[in-house]
């Protein structure tokens, strides 16, 4: 009895926790890692996150609010990296928390050389809700609205608080 039980201890237990051990180990690299790649996108150090993506990071990580990499390198305006993600099959589409999408951010921010890239690359211009369009409107930035109207952006499209 007592040897099955150390069998069973060293054939199941042992082999389990060195399992979470190693698995630990590797969450605490791995979040290392990921806060090393935003404060590099922070900082718009592109060759730094550069060199952690080729290294086997997800190019579609998200941060805690779901941004996604791309969203955080619009927001700092970065097209270098921009195009890199886009490059490496980033995900144009994606929302975040709030339901903002990178195409969003860049219109926003009045980008209209990332919101071209991003149009480009498929970011959706007409959606339910808030659109590049309605962000663009609202900063001022009449290039970027007169490009998303060009290229098919809905003008009577209504905001969630039912405004045009």
């Amino acid at each position: 009895m007592i040897i099955k039980r150390f069998s069973l201890f060293r054939d199941f237990f042992l082999p389990a926790f060195l399992g979470v051990v190693f698995f630990m180990q590797a969450m605490t690299v791995s979040a290392g890692v990921y806060d090393d790649l935003l404060k590099a996108i922070e900082e718009n150090d592109t060759g730094t996150v550069t060199a952690i993506l080729q290294r086997g990071m997800d190019v579609n990580t998200v941060d805690q609010s779901g941004n996604s990499l791309l969203m955080l390198a619009v927001e700092k305006g970065n097209i270098e990296l921009v195009r890199f993600l886009l490059d490496h099959r980033a995900r144009v589409r994606t929302r975040n928390q709030y339901g903002d999408t990178p195409l969003m951010f860049a219109a926003l921010k009045g980008r209209l050389d990332i919101v071209k890239l991003l149009v480009g690359a498929g970011g959706e211009i007409n959606h339910p809700g808030w659109t590049p369009l309605i962000y663009a409107a609202f900063e001022g930035h009449e290039e970027v609205v007169d490009f998303l109207i060009d290229k098919g952006a809905e003008v009577d499209a209504l905001a969630p608080n039912h405004a045009h």
